[in-house]
């Protein structure tokens, strides 16, 4: 947590550790942010703490620190205090941030393993409605006559044409968490 003048100087800090912190202390205290981090990092924080003084309030801010030789996420929640300072709380975003980054990565290989399939598949949640289609389900329906604007709708709304007993089906492979053979 940092307090900081309207102008951004560094006045006061709470940290768990000082090891946790960027430079030391005796590096930060009494100067400006853009004096202590890089320009890519410094820039946004300013604009955050001008917007909290002119605004009001909280404003939230996202940057990249390299510690260590390591890119770590940080988000800078800056509320103002007064009519000229500004109280930064600083947390450490870096295993969020990669969590999301792999789950992006894990989505585009289902995603573009889907595609590359030539048969038709489609995606349902517990609700039966669509989720996920390749070309090859698009291209089908179309061939039957159905527009593409299928995602969301239940199967049987875009397939009224269906037996109940698919609905059994789908209801098996939900219930079991087996395919059909």
């Amino acid at each position: 947590m940092f307090r900081t003048t309207a102008e951004g100087v560094i006045i006061a800090y709470k940290a768990a550790r000082d090891d946790d912190l960027y430079v030391p202390p005796e590096l930060f205290l009494n100067r400006r942010i853009d004096e202590v981090i890089p320009p890519h990092a410094a820039g946004p924080i300013i604009e955050k703490l001008a917007a909290a003084l002119r605004s009001g309030e909280a404003q939230t801010v996202e940057y990249i620190l390299e510690i260590g030789g390591v890119p770590l996420n940080f988000e800078a929640r800056i509320v103002p205090v007064g009519e000229s300072q500004l109280l930064a709380i600083i947390r450490d975003i870096t295993p969020q941030t990669r969590s999301l980054e792999m789950l992006r990565e894990s989505e585009e290989q289902y995603r573009t393993t889907l595609e590359s399939m030539a048969d038709p598949l489609h995606v349902v949640d517990s609700d039966l409605r669509i989720v996920l289609m390749n070309e090859a389900f698009r291209s089908w329906g179309r061939e039957l006559g159905i527009t593409e604007d299928t995602i969301g709708k239940t199967i049987f709304e875009v397939y009224p044409f269906l037996s109940p007993k698919v609905r059994d089906e789908y209801a098996e492979v939900f219930a079991t968490g087996r395919t059909l053979t």
